[in-house]
């Protein structure tokens, strides 16, 4: 009886969750990626588009990082043992050097402009962080590209801060924002995030208080375990698609094909159902379940304790220097029956993780559309919603 409860609840701690403990709450990946970032900023209905502001500092921050650092953009220049000393390291210093000396073309934009006060405010933070976002790099790549360095988790901790930082947010760690709900499944939860960005105003005008807008799971190294359960899952649903054409209804005789057809027809909605759930998602054959489990555990989590009419919180996954933009999307029906610990439907009290392709800061057209993307996290409308029963705001 004791071995039952322990089955079926969930672990008291966000970072041991898989996917099995978040589907148990009736929350699922989205089968596909959505194409970029800007799909899951469309889905949360609520970001504001760019200042003027926010928009001289892209235009300002961006001529200065005209690189790919990847090897394999430049296998044509110098073998792999010479790329950091022969190219790229020659890159970035120039770019070090540039940042120490106004360019002159972005004086003569703005020697002009009435503002000019303001914008070499931000000429001079967009060189700070420049010259800060390098230099991580710098240390990052010669040990990444020398085959006898070894990378720490701490080198990709740095690089990812210091971008974050560049795109005008502030990385926190995690357990400075520690998370919980209270009798979930009947068992105290509590999340850890490896990070949280929070908003940062581009000027006092903004004289909005900082707050949190995304919490980040981060995985920088891939276990051979978890390599092979990916090689399992991508073999498995190849497979699966290979067997579902082998046995379409075109191949089978007609006799079959009718026993079959009625056989669905008297229980659609059952079939439906696990079609629906027994999909592996592409987020899945990339990342495994322990870190999406974790990561759905962290947005629901992240959801303030009040009863929404529709609940959208965004994330965000870490993968070495490349970055996933995921969305939880719920109900305010679903997520209030899990405070007042409540039998949810199968039907109804469904929960969707969206996620957007991963784009790596080392790559300059991803970048580019990660910059922007980092900067909207500043723009999120923190407005409440609509309250749905004022007298039961809070989760017990």
């Amino acid at each position: 009886m004791r071995a039952n409860i322990r089955k079926n609840c969930l672990p008291e701690y966000v970072s041991e969750w898989k996917l099995k403990h978040s589907n148990k709450l009736n929350i699922y990946y989205e089968k596909n990626f959505l194409a970029s970032p800007f799909d899951i900023s469309l889905k949360t209905g609520k970001v504001k588009e760019l200042s003027d502001l926010q928009k001289k500092y892209i235009s300002v921050l961006q001529p200065y990082l005209h690189f790919d650092a990847v090897y394999d953009k430049n296998a044509d220049k110098v073998h792999l043992h010479r790329f950091y000393d022969d190219y790229m390291k020659p890159v970035l210093e120039k770019i070090q050097e540039s940042v120490i000396v106004r360019p002159l073309e972005v004086e003569k934009k703005y020697e002009e402009d009435k503002e000019s006060k303001e914008n070499n405010s931000i000429v001079e933070r967009v060189k700070f962080c420049v010259e800060d976002f390098i230099n991580e790099l710098l240390i990052f790549l010669r040990r990444t590209l020398h085959p006898h360095s070894n990378v720490t988790e701490g080198m990709y901790s740095s690089l990812f801060r210091s971008f974050a930082t560049m795109c005008y947010l502030r990385p926190r760690n995690g357990d400075e924002y520690l998370s919980y709900f209270k009798g979930l499944l009947g068992v105290d939860v509590s999340s850890n995030p490896d990070y949280r960005l929070c908003t940062r105003p581009m000027s006092h005008i903004d004289n909005n208080d900082p707050y949190t807008v995304v919490s980040i799971v981060k995985l920088e190294k891939t276990d051979i375990d978890d390599e092979d359960e990916l090689s399992r899952k991508r073999h498995k649903q190849s497979c699966s698609r290979g067997s579902s054409r082998s046995t379409s209804s075109e191949d089978e005789p007609l006799r079959k094909r009718t026993k079959r057809t009625v056989k669905i027809k008297s229980s659609s909605s059952m079939s439906l159902e696990n079609e629906s759930r027994n999909y592996i998602s592409e987020i899945e054959l990339d990342l495994g379940s322990a870190v999406l489990g974790q990561h759905a555990g962290e947005l629901l989590l992240d959801i303030p304790k009040i009863q929404y009419t529709s609940i959208k919180i965004p994330g965000m996954i870490v993968k070495d220097t490349k970055i996933y933009f995921t969305l939880l999307d719920m109900s305010g029906d679903h997520y209030y029956k899990l405070c007042k610990r409540m039998t949810l439907n199968k039907d109804k009290d469904v929960a969707t993780i969206f996620y957007s392709k991963p784009l790596d800061i080392l790559i300059e057209e991803e970048r580019n559309i990660l910059i922007e993307s980092f900067m909207r996290l500043n723009n999120i409308d923190t407005e409440l919603p609509h309250v749905i029963n004022k007298s039961e705001i809070f989760c017990n």
